[in-house]
């Protein structure tokens, strides 16, 4: 009986053992291995389910350089508003497909009594066209005028010049764009609508008569040009300098030649040298039987009474100064 009551004492006495060891060590089962990689995460206090402010925050994306205000947001959170869909017609309402016409042109179309002395025929259009194209065109060639330069337009570019020598009483006929050439165009393109210029021109008038405190002359229309009157004006301001330095070619006899040269007539006629613009002066102290104002003074004597020169427009110069001798 001793026995039995020690084995009970001893059993009571392993009990709490056997629990505990339950409790630690489950049967049949290791305990978790841990890794290196787990010792470290354990070590720096995170594992690896948890993410830190700062991982969370590098996680997020980086914005690009064109930042994206709050309203900047707000706006894209909007409903993107669509382009509208237009008909043709609709569409075709802001783009200019009008034709240029013609508004008026110099000298009027139709006119039937135009100076054979204007030098230039101008076209004014109803809108500013394109600079450097143009089209003067002619169905008769014999009845298109002689160009004497290239077509310009003014500083609005609404108004077309063409440099030209007509002749008197004669017909001309000019097409300012036709069906074939088109060339005067508005800034976008558009072809202006073809235009028929027509007129006539006149005799010419008397010839031009010219009398100043200075001077008196004429100048003559038969000429290859016809001089203008300021033409004649400069060129006889250019003489003044000119003829003291000619005196040892006229009588030294007598009274210097710039001093008589007032009372002396003159006629004047334009003519080219070397394709150049020259005006031929004869120049006479006595018309004789000579309708002068119509009819060239031509002696062949006389002396120092009768001289002719030649004047250059462009260079302003003169040049062939010719004194008659004695007989």
């Amino acid at each position: 009986m001793k026995h039995k009551k020690l084995n009970w004492t001893l059993m009571l006495l392993l009990l709490p053992i056997l629990v505990l060891g339950l409790t630690a060590c489950p049967p049949n089962e290791a305990p978790p291995a841990t890794t290196a990689e787990e010792k470290e995460a354990e070590a720096s206090g995170r594992t690896e389910e948890t993410t830190t402010a700062e991982e969370k925050e590098a996680e997020t994306p980086t914005p690009t350089e064109a930042a994206t205000t709050a309203e900047e947001k707000g706006a894209e959170t909007q409903p993107q508003a669509e382009a509208p869909i237009l008909t043709e017609e609709e569409a075709t309402n802001d783009v200019d497909t009008e034709a240029p016409t013609v508004v008026s042109t110099t000298p009027p179309n139709g006119s039937q009594d135009v100076s054979p002395d204007i030098t230039e025929i101008s076209v004014t259009f109803s809108e500013p066209m394109m600079d450097k194209s143009w089209s003067w065109a002619y169905e008769q060639q014999d009845k298109f005028p002689q160009i004497t330069g290239d077509p310009s337009y003014d500083a609005s570019f609404t108004i077309n010049t063409l440099p030209v020598e007509l002749e008197p009483n004669k017909e001309y006929e000019i097409w300012i764009n036709t069906s074939q050439f088109k060339n005067f165009t508005d800034k976008v393109g558009n072809p202006a609508t073809p235009y028929k210029l027509m007129f006539k021109t006149k005799q010419p008038d008397d010839n031009i008569l010219i009398t100043t405190n200075e001077f008196e002359g004429v100048i003559f229309r038969d000429g290859d040009w016809v001089p203008t009157v300021e033409e004649v004006r400069t060129l006889e301001k250019q003489l003044e300098t000119y003829l003291p330095q000619q005196q040892d070619v006229f009588d030294g006899s007598k009274t210097p030649i710039a001093e008589r040269s007032p009372a002396y007539k003159r006629q004047y006629w334009g003519i080219l040298k070397n394709e150049k613009k020259a005006i031929f002066a004869n120049f006479f102290c006595n018309a004789l039987h000579y309708d002068w104002t119509n009819q060239e003074v031509v002696v062949d004597d006389g002396g120092d009474c009768y001289f002719q020169i030649h004047y250059d427009v462009e260079t302003g110069t003169f040049f062939d100064l010719r004194v008659n001798g004695n007989a």
